[in-house]
């Protein structure tokens, strides 16, 4: 039996989306390779103290850092109401580990995993990366799956700390591009673009875990992690006549709105496909709207830097996706699948 540790960003995080890729990489390697056993590692990135070179990258690159810290929009966030369904959902659907490691005790993990994996979500974004997200100092295996970088172009003390984290890497994987043309530059490996972890479940898996319907009237679910702009607020209210329904703390602000609390992922997957329409500024309920095959329309985030909005661009070329043309979807469909197959060959030749 291959044990199997995954690293990602899954202790403590109140995102849907975070909390759906992590349990379908667990859930696709355990249910897909039968000599795997495979778990989340609970990895808290708040205790972590930096080495003296990662403070030394940080001085030599705080201009930038502080650029790109600004740059972000503002995000909205989930309502602590939702917090303990997420919590919920996380400890019955998710194997991950009893112990939480920290930015020393992680080193522990190559006693316990034959095979490490990194990703998916944004675990080397330069302004959070951690030493755990490079297993730095393990001498296990190592495989990054849909990692992402979800900056602009590195700079010269943070490609010198990519180039030698990496190094020790037996498979490489990300999810946009834009890092994989980045990355082979510093090293000389194959680097490879998959898919996000949601992606390599069918709808028929996603069925099986989303709650029954929740709304029984018709309605649009909108979902915006920025601020929600003037354009979808008066579109919106030109376009329809059906319920908008939305979650607590991440509210449409209409007049026409139900807002939901203690909404567990499962509901969240229950809201979009049942939808008759869904809008949304969000990288997975966009991704969600495809694999339900739902009316969607995206929109750019409020204040967006060009690099942070990419993601939704490149599955939408990838997928050759209108949003407008529901026949759109059944070509979708094919690529989506030739796609899946090369993401799932990549996992297996990593592995094995």
């Amino acid at each position: 039996m291959i044990r199997i540790g995954i690293l990602t960003f899954y202790y403590k995080n109140y995102n849907y989306g975070g909390i759906l890729q992590a349990y379908a990489l667990e859930h696709f390697l355990n249910s897909c390779f039968h000599d795997v056993k495979a778990e989340q590692i609970c990895y808290d990135r708040t205790r972590v103290p930096l080495s003296l070179f990662d403070r030394t990258i940080r001085f030599l690159c705080r201009g930038d850092i502080k650029r790109k810290i600004a740059k972000q929009p503002a995000k909205r966030a989930l309502s602590h109401s939702n917090y303990s369904a997420i919590d919920k959902f996380a400890s019955d659907t998710i194997i991950h580990t009893e112990r939480v490691y920290d930015g020393i005790s992680y080193r522990d993990m190559g006693a316990e995993y034959d095979v490490l994996i990194c990703g998916s979500d944004q675990v080397w974004n330069p302004i959070a990366v951690r030493d755990a997200y490079f297993f730095k100092k393990i001498n296990k295996k190592k495989i990054s799956y849909a990692a992402s970088i979800a900056a602009g172009d590195l700079k010269l003390p943070e490609r010198i700390k990519y180039k030698k984290a990496l190094s020790s890497f037996s498979a490489i994987s990300v999810r946009e591009e834009s890092a994989r043309k980045q990355l082979v530059e510093l090293i000389d490996k194959k680097i490879a673009t998959v898919l996000d972890p949601v992606l390599l479940l069918t709808k028929d898996d996603w069925n099986a875990v989303a709650a029954d319907r929740i709304i029984s009237k018709p309605y649009m679910f909108t979902y915006f992690l920025g601020n929600v702009g003037a354009n979808a607020k008066n579109g919106a209210e030109r376009s329809t006549e059906k319920k908008i329904v939305s979650i607590e703390g991440l509210a449409f602000g209409s007049e026409n709105e139900e807002i939901l609390s203690g909404v567990g992922p499962d509901e969240f997957l229950s809201l979009i496909k049942y939808a008759d329409e869904i809008w949304t500024d969000s990288f997975h309920a966009l991704v969600f709207s495809v694999i339900f095959e739902r009316p969607f329309r995206v929109f750019s985030r409020e204040g967006e830097v060009a690099d942070m909005s990419e993601r939704i661009t490149d599955i939408l070329k990838m997928l050759e996706l209108k949003p407008e043309n529901q026949e759109s979807y059944r070509n979708a469909k094919k690529i989506l699948e030739e796609k899946r197959e090369e993401s799932i060959v990549f996992l297996k030749n990593a592995i094995y």
